[in-house]
């Protein structure tokens, strides 16, 4: 299977997210990320993954094959749980080279 290089950032833990560098292998682009973001184990969970065709693509700023983005915070609609935990939205998006939020692109 072909072996994809990740860019991934957690949400901020408080101020500032982790980066972190792996590779994630599919028989597909898709396929590699999904794999990646259903085995991340950070703490404060996934908020980003650009994934890229290899490690020389992301270092000389190519464009990621896939992008990965979790909506969370852009849903969030001021509704909280009893202990103030804020409710999530929709989970994720992943489509190629841009997110697409109720129809508008944005990065």
């Amino acid at each position: 299977m072909p072996e994809y290089f990740v860019v991934s950032n957690s949400f901020a833990a408080p101020f500032v997210s982790d980066k972190q560098f792996r590779y994630a292998t599919g028989s597909t682009p898709q396929e590699a990320l999904e794999s990646f973001t259903e085995h991340y184990t950070h703490r404060r969970g996934l908020y980003s993954a650009d994934l890229y065709s290899s490690a020389k693509d992301y270092h000389q700023s190519k464009p990621p094959l896939l992008r990965y983005r979790n909506l969370r915070p852009v849903s969030v609609d001021k509704q909280f749980h009893k202990n103030g935990v804020v409710v999530p939205g929709p989970v994720a998006v992943v489509v190629p080279g841009h997110v697409n939020i109720d129809g508008n692109d944005r990065m």
